[in-house]
């Protein structure tokens, strides 16, 4: 199985320059495939004809998202690949139904994969054994039960079955692209806070693993809104030499720059599920609220106000209504951890700023009024023109 993973992955290194270009057009044409608006996916998708509305699978969207996290966690691999296995996730459930594949089992699967193509695998055996007492924590014999032959070859087969199922949906497409190196390669070139910008902007990024903004958006584009937002919380005005304004390093469209950190931040605005929808959501947020139509008036004291714990998040910032920044990390291990795929920037830091939902609601509030402060010269300027001056501001 393990060879036929390995045979599908796209090639690299040709001899020749048309070769390369050949290459990189067939990657794009892949990458295509998996691009849809917002509307198409949450209107359209498999689970809708099966009478699972668009909040019931964003639910399920973030449970399958916190158990990979948890398992990536628990199996040691690398944050890129928990990221690759989430991407798995939303991509098979684009075209299959929640109702008739368990997001557990699933994830299970995806995660096995991810392991494998970012070349950091773990044995089949421990992916099931630490996934299936996951799955059956509150059953105190499940540990050992799973530890039984007949269980485990059950098991076992049903991981494997579900593996060739996975494979087919995805078509075997198995390339992904991740926002973390364009934003460490642009962070890199912005002379401004780099150690909490790279940080911010990082979890901002994982954060966003929790959405469908990975089906809707380039990582470059993710990459830009992360950065973006970063940006916001920490005060910090991003560079412009006069022509080219920071955002124009991603190839973004400042319509695409808003609707990528809209997204984002609507994360920070949802609702939390009540426990009694699933032990595995526990502070999970769901919902489907814009915030920019509910963030509340705030003042500016407020907006700039951080607030400070020197507790290490437990899970992800977004379902502590945080966003965690490392106050240790050097800049040059920044590229260093990427490339190795591991360090800081994957992990929670043990010291930590969290900046609460309420100045997410502020930051929203004031974006608000200040393009409603501009519609005067509706006339003169576009919806576009009004969002580019805003990007240019920097902050």
């Amino acid at each position: 199985m393990a060879a036929l993973v390995s045979g599908e992955l796209p090639h690299h290194g040709a001899s020749d320059g048309s070769s390369c270009r050949s290459s990189r057009d067939k990657q794009e044409e892949a990458l295509g495939r998996w691009y849809m608006s917002r509307k198409e996916i949450e209107e359209n998708a498999p689970s809708r004809k099966d009478g699972i509305d668009l909040k019931k699978e964003t639910y399920l969207r973030k449970s399958y998202c916190t158990f990979l996290q948890d398992l990536g966690m628990r199996l040691k691999v690398p944050q890129v690949t928990i990221a690759t296995a989430i991407i798995f996730c939303h991509r098979f459930f684009l075209r299959q139904s929640h109702a008739k594949n368990d997001r557990r089992t699933i994830a299970t699967v995806c995660m096995f994969l991810a392991g494998k193509v970012e070349e950091t695998p773990r044995p089949l055996k421990d992916v099931i054994l630490i996934s299936y007492e996951m799955i059956h924590k509150k059953d105190p014999a499940a540990a050992q039960r799973i530890k039984q032959k007949e269980v485990y070859e059950q098991q076992k087969e049903l991981i494997l079955l579900g593996e060739r199922v996975v494979l087919a949906t995805l078509a075997f497409d198995l390339n992904v692209q991740h926002p973390y190196k364009p934003l460490v390669e642009a962070i890199k070139k912005f002379n401004v806070a780099k150690n909490a910008l790279a940080q911010v902007a990082w979890n901002f990024v994982n954060d966003g693993l929790r959405t469908s903004l990975c089906l809707q958006f380039k990582p470059h584009h993710i990459a830009a809104g992360a950065i973006f937002l970063a940006a916001k919380f920490l005060k910090v005005k991003l560079p412009s030499d006069g022509e080219k304004v920071w955002w124009q390093e991603f190839d973004v469209t400042p319509r695409q720059l808003e609707e990528v950190s809209n997204q984002m931040l609507e994360l920070y605005e949802q609702n939390r599920i009540p426990q009694s929808q699933g032990s595995e959501a526990e502070g999970v947020a769901a919902g489907g609220v814009r915030a920019a139509a509910r963030a509340p008036a705030t003042s500016e004291e407020q907006v700039s106000k951080q607030i400070s714990s020197h507790s290490p998040p437990q899970r992800s910032s977004v379902e502590n209504n945080a966003v965690p920044v490392s106050r240790t990390e050097n800049q040059s291990n920044v590229g260093q951890n990427l490339e190795r795929r591991e360090g800081p920037l994957g992990q929670s830091p043990k010291e930590a700023i969290k900046i609460d939902k309420d100045k997410v609601k502020a930051i929203l509030e004031k974006r608000r009024k200040e393009r409603g402060e501009m519609t005067i010269k509706k006339d003169v300027m576009d919806e576009d023109d009004l969002i580019e001056r805003e990007l240019e501001d920097g902050s």
